[in-house]
């Protein structure tokens, strides 16, 4: 954070790793009088070693990081970026779109980027209506590819400072976006996550199917059990639409899901880089599958654990070049 404040970008940070033989770490080791343990260990070893092993080296960590940063064009304002994905969601996105158009940010500018994913109930119709709008760009795909893949997307082409994420249905309120956007623009942090859970549990209350709202509300429970296991976090709701980050957290990471496990990726990522987020408490009133909910259990949570796997244990990224 101090480095983007300089006006710094592309920052990036990782554990120095240095050379060693076996040899030349029991002479360092030596010099260390509460290492006596592991110097005796190591010269026993020595013992057993032709020379040409005790030569060979390795690497270790080395308890210093290396951090690097690329100077950056002088802004003089600040941008928000609000990735919108849709796809069928005739229903909502009108009233979404207008109240978020006509949603003020004190002394920030909003750059909406709408990515649109081939819809067959008149969604895409509904989208160009905003084409001429100054705040507004719209991305139209040739075919639905998933939610992650127009996240992907749309992250993709944004150029704020600062990036939300926002669903074109209206579970999520509008209203939270000053709250959410506070510790960022103070420098207080670099990732935010408007938990439903925090204060009173905003649970799925699926009218028409209870059943169905008891799995999901069970499987919110235990995929984030097993991502805190994973990460050594205690978050309350890795999975709320709304993550708010500096676009410079997304420096060097690369991204592969393409459907409702982006969510979990991403978490999983940007904590892998250093940055756990702030938890700030939203408003959520939660639709069923009759009103348009798309996220498939069954097809969905089998993906959702091996994700979380290969999030935490594979490379996040190449870095910087």
């Amino acid at each position: 954070m101090l480095l983007l404040a300089a006006n710094f970008e592309h920052v990036w940070f990782r554990p120095e790793r240095r050379r060693y033989s076996l040899d030349s770490l029991t002479e360092r080791m030596q010099a260390n009088a509460e290492a006596a343990l592991w110097v005796r260990s190591l010269q026993f070893v020595q013992r057993w070693l032709p020379h040409p092993l005790r030569q060979s080296e390795f690497r270790l960590p080395s308890g210093t990081a290396v951090v690097s940063a690329a100077a950056a064009p002088m802004r003089t304002e600040c941008v928000v970026s609000i990735v919108v994905p849709v796809f069928n969601e005739s229903r909502t996105f009108r009233d979404m779109m207008d109240a978020l158009v006509a949603k003020q940010l004190p002394n920030m500018r909003k750059e909406i980027i709408v990515v649109e994913s081939n819809s067959t109930d008149g969604s895409r119709e509904l989208v160009l209506i905003y084409q001429k709008h100054p705040d507004v760009r719209i991305v139209l795909q040739p075919a639905p590819r998933g939610k992650g893949n127009a996240v992907r997307e749309g992250l993709s082409l944004a150029t704020g400072d600062i990036i939300m994420i926002q669903d074109a249905d209206l579970e999520y309120d509008l209203n939270d976006y000053d709250g959410l956007l506070a510790p960022l623009t103070a420098w207080q942090s670099m990732f935010i996550l408007g938990s439903r859970h925090q204060g009173d549990w905003k649970m799925r209350k699926f009218n028409d199917a209870p059943l169905t709202a008891f799995v999901f509300n069970f499987g919110h429970w235990f995929f984030k059990s097993a991502m805190n296991l994973a990460l050594g976090t205690r978050m309350s709701d890795p999975f709320t639409m709304f993550k708010v980050f500096r676009r410079d957290a997304l420096f060097g990471i690369d991204f592969v899901c393409n459907r409702f496990d982006f969510d979990n990726e991403l978490v999983v990522k940007l904590v892998r880089k250093g940055y756990v987020p702030i938890e700030l408490p939203v408003n959520y009133v939660s639709r069923s599958f009759a009103e348009g909910k798309k996220v498939s259990f069954l097809r969905d949570s089998t993906t959702w654990l091996w994700t979380i796997f290969r999030a935490r244990f594979t490379p996040i990224g190449r870095g910087p070049a």
